[in-house]
């Protein structure tokens, strides 16, 4: 296992009445040691508003928007060591995102995102918790064919590209065990005795029964996951998503605070359901003939529902403007496509607006946007205006300055 770095809460009984921190430090780039950057969310209007606090020794500052924004990104682009954890009487609603060391990424059997990944499902029962799902239930849930699989979820998702396939082996521990590391620690050496090895699968996955105080946890970039409820579809494919290198796609409400799970058009959000335009285009999972690229003049442009244009057609339009450290998407869905049973009202054949750091695999909901409705987008200096529905189904979307 990797190591990383201790995790704990900021409770304060004025200002900050709850919180959730992550503590981030150093790895490569010979950072003086004192430096700290935390990620805050405080509670306002039952809205949590993420900002960051930068620190030297007992100074600090607490940073803006914008530069809250920027050091996100040097974190989740790997240039920092990243560590987040979850309050735990948000279970239901929090899982944890655990960011490896450079060096141990690059030592992981994951080489490409795509192919046919080998994995390991591990069954764990223990005095005080057994798992209610059988082993025949978990390869189902994993490697099954019937369209309720990670190994389907994900093969729709990647246009075939990515597939699972591997086992399940059941594991009965004599201690009670609730975090990660204290199981995978406590199970290695059973699990070469069984006649398996870490070594030998691309991504391992523990599954226990309510023995944490979060529902799942993942490495993203990394191999390892745990996960406590054997009977969320969600859970699986949302912490497989981590291993694969997404964060969460997060939604900006009204009045500027941030919903970390508030974006419902993500399986890396609030339910279960197909990938975002941001997530399937940085997985390399939208082809590049189905995006359009819009760092100029005003444009016009036709774009079909994310998923159902066929061979041609563009699905997704991405503005980049050159002085920009944000690039916003643009696209919409149909519940006529598969995993999109849940969509929401406000997402259904209208356009979604999403924002994000360029290179980064997390995105912010905006809005939604019916016909005749429009948004400006300061971050690029372009509105934004649905102006209907074409013959063959694709929107028809305005772009100008």
């Amino acid at each position: 296992m990797s190591k990383f770095l201790p995790v704990f809460y900021v409770v304060s009984t004025f200002l900050i009445v709850s919180c959730v921190q992550d503590e981030w430090n150093e790895n490569q780039n010979n950072m003086d040691p004192m430096y700290q950057y935390n990620l805050v969310y405080e509670e306002k209007d039952q809205e949590l508003v993420e900002y960051g606090i930068l620190s030297y020794g007992t100074e600090f500052v607490r940073l803006n928007e914008d530069q809250t924004e920027l050091m996100n990104h040097k974190f989740e682009s790997g240039e920092f060591l990243r560590t987040q954890i979850s309050q735990q009487d948000l279970k239901e609603q929090f899982d944890i995102d655990l960011m490896m060391p450079e060096e141990e990424i690059n030592k992981s059997l994951v080489a490409t995102r795509n192919g046919s990944k080998k994995l390991l499902a591990i069954k764990i029962d223990m005095p005080g918790s057994q798992v209610s799902c059988s082993k025949q239930d978990i390869e189902d849930k994993f490697f099954g064919n019937n369209g309720n699989s990670i190994n389907s979820y994900f093969s729709d998702q990647s246009n075939g590209a990515l597939s699972f396939n591997g086992e399940v082996i059941e594991i009965s521990l004599e201690q009670d065990l609730n975090y990660i590391t204290t199981i995978f620690q406590a199970i290695e050496p059973i699990v070469n005795s069984m006649g398996y090895s870490f070594s030998d699968y691309d991504y391992i996955s523990i599954l226990t029964q309510n023995v944490a105080w979060y529902v799942g946890i993942a490495f993203v970039n990394g191999k390892f996951s745990h996960i406590d409820l054997c009977d969320h579809p969600q859970v699986f494919e949302h912490e497989i998503g981590h291993n694969l290198g997404l964060l969460h796609a997060a939604r900006i409400n009204e009045n500027g605070s941030i919903s970390e799970y508030g974006d419902c058009s993500s399986v890396m959000g609030c339910q279960h359901i197909a990938f975002n335009a941001g997530n399937l285009e940085s997985m390399g999972w939208l082809p590049n003939g189905k995006i359009r690229k819009v760092n100029g003049p005003n444009a016009t442009i036709n774009i079909f529902p994310l998923k159902s244009s066929g061979n041609g057609g563009k699905e997704m339009i991405l503005l980049q403007k050159t002085n920009s450290i944000f690039e916003t998407i643009v696209s919409s869905r149909t519940s006529t496509t598969n995993y999109n049973q849940n969509l929401g009202t406000n997402f259904e054949s209208g356009l979604s607006i999403h924002r994000r750091i360029k290179g980064s695999k997390k995105t912010y909901l905006l809005t939604t946007l019916s016909v005749g409705e429009s948004y400006f987008d300061s971050t690029q200096n372009k509105t934004i205006e649905f102006q209907g529905s074409n013959n063959n189904g694709s929107l028809k979307v305005v772009i100008s300055s």
